[in-house]
């Protein structure tokens, strides 16, 4: 892990910064990450049925949901992670709703259980944890948490105390867009921008695809011709998701096939180019694998990941002759 470029010049999102801070709190604290966190945030804030322990306490294991992928299991039920402060809060919709009422009271000069207020502007104003959204004047901070099985995520608006939680053992992100909207019509939420949901074009065609993906892939040409406006066809995450389920359940053709069809939807995203590398290194076709990888490379000289895997496959290819 590498600092690329020095702190306080500009926001990244950065969950390996995170667990970084991780180890600074506990080597300057002398103290365990989820005891410090549990003695200063966690207990002055009230989140009683709140954690930071990996793996979980003994106290609190009947209090945690199974994880669940496409409808299944996930192994063991839950992972353990030990990047704690990046991803290893337990935590409940109670709980968390208790934090966003304290950041927003803070903000305001009503209290500093943790914070003072000074702290809350500037940690709401600089992005230091959530994400700062401003529609027409009326700030909104939040941010989405998501590991294997699980999706969720919380907002507040900076004034008047709305807000909400929603927490999944799922893994549908669509489901979470389609309540905070629901809930932000209903309660008239200032200046929130409320835009019909479309229908998710991967789940459509899941089921299809499931079972014969070309008459799945048939099927999204068909709904992308007769109604365009219907189906979400401008995310390249939808057909990406689906991918990677057929890549994981080792489908790997038809993993390919929707990756084939997501780089033409999508030519210049780099990001579907690395995907596809990756389905082609799992067929250990080597050279075309490469190939995507330096594409992927072209459209962002960022990924750090095609750069190393055109080094592993370079070293590989010269092993073969």
């Amino acid at each position: 892990m590498r600092s690329v470029f020095e702190p306080n010049l500009k926001f990244q999102y950065s969950g390996g910064g995170t667990t970084i801070s991780q180890l600074i709190l506990e080597n300057t604290t002398g103290e365990k990450y989820e005891d410090y966190m549990l003695k200063n945030v966690l207990t002055p804030l009230g989140m009683n049925e709140s954690s930071y322990n990996q793996p979980p306490s003994s106290d609190k294991e009947k209090l945690l949901a199974t994880a669940y992928v496409n409808g299944k299991e996930v192994k063991g039920k839950y992972h353990i992670y030990p990047e704690k402060a990046a991803a290893g809060l337990w935590t409940n919709p109670n709980d968390l709703a208790k934090y966003i009422i304290e950041t927003q009271l803070s903000f305001a000069g009503k209290s500093n259980k943790v914070l003072s207020k000074e702290m809350s502007v500037k940690r709401i104003e600089n992005n230091y944890g959530v994400f700062l959204n401003d529609f027409k004047g009326t700030k909104y901070f939040g941010h989405s948490g998501g590991n294997e099985g699980f999706a969720c995520y919380y907002i507040g608006s900076v004034e008047d105390g709305n807000g909400l939680v929603v927490m999944t053992n799922g893994n549908n992100f669509k489901l979470i867009d389609e309540i905070l909207l629901s809930i932000a019509s209903l309660n008239q939420w200032k200046n929130y921008p409320i835009e019909p949901q479309k229908e998710s074009i991967a789940l459509t065609i899941r089921k299809e695809c499931l079972k014969n993906i070309d008459k799945g892939i048939a099927l999204y040409q068909e709904l992308k011709k007769n109604n365009p406006n219907g189906y979400n066809f401008s995310n390249e995450n939808e057909l990406n998701e689906l991918g990677y389920e057929l890549l994981r359940d080792n489908q790997s053709e038809a993993a390919l096939k929707i990756f084939n069809l997501n780089v033409n939807e999508f030519p210049t995203s780099g990001n579907l180019y690395d995907s596809r590398g990756e389905a082609y290194f799992n067929k250990k076709e080597y050279t075309l694998s490469k190939n995507d990888y330096q594409k992927s490379l072209e459209l962002d000289p960022t990924n750090q990941n095609a750069k190393e895997m055109i080094l592993k496959i370079n070293q590989l290819l010269t092993a073969q002759k």
